[in-house]
């Protein structure tokens, strides 16, 4: 099992992420996201603990601290302050149930990173998927993610997959987007037809905007020189003259831009489309030591920063 990812499940009518590691599920197993939480091996509950320090034969109470500890096996995940309160992983998993239950979503994945300090849910929003050119087709996922050592804010946020190479495009909802992070912050067990068909068109019209966005740029050609300038600021690289292992990364790119299936689309080939998905295939497929290091930085870490900063640098740059 890799080192990132402890246990995980995934669609098995789609292809295997990750090379293979973890469970491949059907569609009809996961008649509830209980299962899910189970199939994915993320049924245990997090229990927080004082922290003691020993001084000579006596034990002392550290109180701005405390333990979260899993409970199956007592495995210390963090040392965390005293204000904070666990987001159990079944009650993560279950926001997705009412969803689930009315066929607004299907379940993609989910798992347990890190030894259990991380825990996200992803499922595919079931909506029209979003076609920036004929053969360049986005598909919509909705992600939770959060963590117990206290690494981590609760996050709901959206992805999209091009569904020609697997490349990840990844984005924030934010609070003033949309209704989604209100609505998952009041932890209501009864939730009406209405509230969910609000907050997955909430979630669509995010999609739809953010689709606006890559559409113009493939309106925009691109130049050799540009490229490389937009390759410098994105991953804010030396001058070329001091450069050394950067050089790897930007030729990286560069070949990314000029061969890969992604890029040598319609609409993606010599535009600013495609270098924004050169980074983002970068990001996704190439940075980092292993496919579980780099899922975890696209999602949550430096990758995520970097995908954001590239778009909006492709945009003003194009403008």
């Amino acid at each position: 099992m890799a080192a990132e990812i402890e246990t995980m499940a995934y669609s098995a009518e789609k292809d295997p992420p990750w090379h293979r590691i973890g469970r491949a599920v059907r569609e009809e197993e996961i008649t509830n996201m209980g299962a899910g939480l189970r199939l994915a091996g993320c049924d245990w509950p997090v229990v927080t603990e004082p922290v003691y320090r020993q001084v000579d034969e006596e034990f002392q109470l550290l109180t701005p601290w405390k333990l979260t500890v899993r409970s199956t096996d007592q495995k210390v995940l963090g040392v965390v302050g005293s204000r904070y309160s666990v987001l159990q992983n079944a009650a993560m998993f279950r926001w997705f149930d009412p969803f689930l239950e009315q066929k607004f979503v299907r379940f993609d994945a989910a798992g347990s990173l890190r030894g259990g300090k991380r825990v996200w849910v992803t499922c595919e929003l079931l909506r029209d998927p979003i076609r920036i050119t004929k053969k360049d087709v986005l598909v919509k996922y909705l992600s939770i993610a959060s963590s117990h050592d206290g690494s981590l804010t609760t996050r709901v946020g959206y992805h999209l997959n091009r569904i020609v190479c697997q490349n990840t495009l990844t984005a924030a909802i934010q609070d003033k987007r949309s209704n989604l992070i209100r609505v998952f912050h009041r932890g209501e067990p009864e939730k009406t037809l209405e509230d969910l068909k609000a907050t997955v068109d909430a979630v669509d019209r995010c999609f739809i905007a953010e689709a606006e966005r890559y559409v113009a740029l493939t309106k925009r050609p691109i130049n050799r020189e540009d490229l490389r300038g937009y390759i410098t600021v994105v991953f804010n690289l030396k001058p070329s003259e001091e450069r050394t292992r950067e050089s790897r990364l930007e030729e990286t790119v560069l070949d990314i831009f000029d061969y890969s299936n992604g890029c040598q689309l319609q609409g993606a080939q010599g535009t600013w489309w495609g270098a924004y998905n050169a980074v983002t295939e970068y990001l996704t497929h190439a940075r980092g030591r292993t496919p579980e290091n780099r899922l975890d930085s696209i999602w949550f870490g430096a990758g995520a920063k970097t995908s954001e900063r590239a778009l909006d640098l492709a945009l003003a740059l194009s403008a």
